[in-house]
């Protein structure tokens, strides 16, 4: 406190911005910065701790920042810049494609004038060029309207996944709170009371539950720590991308099977994670709308000889005229509850490794259910260990 608050201007964004009106205004930018009390000494907090002594170091963290402010600035211009050029070139195929329909017409109406011997095989021509020009036009609006639905889509998951971020810090900071209440709670009463004891125990476990869940979640959503990688043991990412799905699959009364000999991959965990538990939660929901309870079964095969991993279940499968979409973004068969993003990012991250997902059958591997199956393809990599 107070840097960050409503109406505090540290950084003077908003003097900046009378001078130039496209500059970032202080009411218009989140932003973090982390700074170590240990390794920046020379930053030194007021006495009523509202702030930091205005001395040469806090001059220099503020000049950083703004630094990096107007660095922003400066990209973000840019952007605009291409933003305009692509409109002004939309604009620019649109009115083209306006002219050549408007020459067609005058040249249709120069044949069939009055002055001009009739050609009807040319009209036609004409009339069929006009009609190519029309199914042209139709499909470029289609594309732009859904190059910017695509957009905002993307734009929206962005925010979605830093509001993720949030939620896994602090409910984590939380979590832990309320364990160490727990604790001093349990010095201050009787615990040989047999329903006190039973209460505190219930209130313990749930704890250790959310404790676990947000573990499990963090290599997910903890952005800070993305771009580090590391030697995965297979198994072990498989097992705890299972039990974050346990819940799920006991409602929905699903047993699974982890068969075959384990081996190791260098890669962003939560990365991997996330490509198991996409592919886990679509089977949850579609064996979930099997008829039948006591037949729901998910199977994940390790095949270290060719280090693939086979995800199969026995659900209803795949649709055969879907195949060729089912990694194709925002393409979903659940319907409204369906967004198409799990495939689609579980191929998007396996590739920026070289890696590759495919939709199997049971002639490509002995075993695999009669459902969906998936053969998850890491080879081809200098990060196989």
């Amino acid at each position: 406190m107070p840097y960050g608050e409503k109406g505090n201007d540290w950084l003077g964004l908003d003097s900046k911005r009378v001078q130039d009106s496209s500059f970032i205004g202080n009411d218009t930018i989140i932003g973090l910065v982390e700074i170590d009390q240990l390794v920046n000494n020379t930053l030194i907090d007021k006495a009523n701790r509202e702030g930091l002594i205005e001395n040469n170091a806090y001059k220099h963290l503020n000049t950083l920042v703004f630094t990096c402010v107007q660095f922003l600035h400066k990209e973000k211009n840019k952007e605009r810049k291409k933003e305009k050029k692509i409109d002004e070139s939309k604009k620019e195929i649109s009115n083209n494609l306006d002219k050549i329909k408007q020459n067609i017409d005058a040249s249709t109406n120069d044949l069939s004038g009055e002055n001009l011997k009739l050609d009807n095989q040319a009209i036609q021509n004409l009339a069929k060029a006009k009609e190519s020009v029309e199914n042209v036009q139709s499909q470029f609006t289609e594309a732009m309207a859904e190059i910017e639905t695509y957009n905002k889509r993307l734009f929206h998951l962005a925010g979605t996944g830093l509001a993720a971020e949030r939620f896994t810090h602090e409910f984590s900071r939380l979590v832990a709170g309320a364990n160490d209440s727990l604790e001093r709670l349990k010095k201050q009463v009787d615990l040989s009371n047999a329903k006190i004891k039973k209460e505190i125990n219930a209130i313990s476990g749930a704890l250790e539950v959310l404790r676990n869940d947000i573990r499990l979640l963090g290599p997910v959503f903890y952005i800070k720590k993305v771009a580090n990688e590391k030697v995965l043991d297979l198994k072990d990412v498989i097992d705890n991308s299972v039990l974050l799905m346990d819940n799920a699959m006991q409602k929905a009364c699903i047993k699974y099977e982890i068969i075959g000999k384990s081996f190791n991959i260098k890669m962003r965990e939560g990365s991997c994670m996330q490509i198991f538990v996409n592919l886990l939660d679509n089977s949850v929901y579609w064996l979930s709308r099997k008829s039948e309870t006591d037949n729901r079964l998910i199977k994940i095969i390790l095949d270290s000889p060719t280090n693939s991993v086979y995800v199969t279940d026995n659900g209803p499968g795949v649709v055969s005229r879907y195949m060729d979409k089912i990694f194709e973004p925002f393409f979903s068969m659940k319907g409204e509850s369906g967004r198409g993003l799990g495939l689609y990012i579980a191929k998007e991250i396996l590739e920026e490794k070289k890696w590759d997902i495919i939709l199997a059958n049971k002639d490509d591997y002995h075993g695999l259910l009669g459902g969906a199956s998936f053969k998850i393809i890491f080879t081809n990599s200098d990060d196989l260990l």
